[in-house]
């Protein structure tokens, strides 16, 4: 059972996410996350001393953490399971973690507001893209027909399966503000991905 303390807290952040998301994090001022919450703003400051940045920060780097664990798990998951079945797998379990209102919100607040976040958090949030391409790259590296390319190579061929993911993500979710990945969008990454696949260079051309 969640103690009263951890309560108030979770519901101070689930306000803050869901203001952020639909008002942004400058139109959001902590007085309204307290009314909101029902709370008293002394309490919110502490639990965030630094306020609403902390608060900010504290949402960003929870979204990206559980992103990163999904991404990790599909990867798991999908051992076994043929080069283009894993990426897929990753990819689709990528998507289902936005079918989480939490996940969705998060991650519409870690795009438009990142201009807005500490040196440090932009920074963190850099280090988890490049372990994703890492990520990437280790699985083609597993995989016989890449496992003798160079490791810039395999990284660069990574790069460019993350920015294919990433570009659907944007377009549904920040151009078509759509909270769930659409069939379409997921046959378009397939298709690509085949693509990329059949011109991939091989070790053993």
């Amino acid at each position: 059972m969640m103690k009263k303390s951890e309560a108030q807290r979770t519901l101070i952040l689930k306000t803050a996410r869901e203001l952020f998301a639909k008002k942004g994090y400058n139109a959001t001022t902590t007085r309204q996350i307290s009314r909101t919450a029902k709370t008293a703003e002394g309490l919110l400051y502490y639990y965030f001393p630094h306020g609403k940045q902390e608060i900010l920060e504290t949402i960003v780097q929870s979204g990206v953490s559980h992103r990163l664990s999904l991404f990790k798990a599909a990867e798991v998951k999908a051992e076994g399971q043929s080069l283009t079945q894993q990426i897929m797998g990753i990819f689709e379990a990528l998507c289902d973690a936005f079918q989480s209102e939490a996940s969705y919100q998060s991650f519409i607040i870690t795009i438009r507001e990142r201009s807005v976040l500490s040196g440090t958090q932009a920074e963190w949030i850099t280090q988890a893209i490049e372990m994703v391409g890492n990520h990437l790259s280790h699985l083609l590296a597993t995989d016989q027909a890449y496992a003798g390319l160079p490791d810039q190579t395999r990284l660069n061929l990574a790069s460019i399966i993350a920015a294919i993911f990433q570009k659907v993500f944007y377009d549904e979710l920040l151009i078509r503000n759509l909270q769930t990945i659409s069939p379409a969008a997921r046959q378009t990454v397939a298709h690509e991905l085949a693509c990329l696949f059949q011109m991939m260079p091989r070790a053993s051309s």
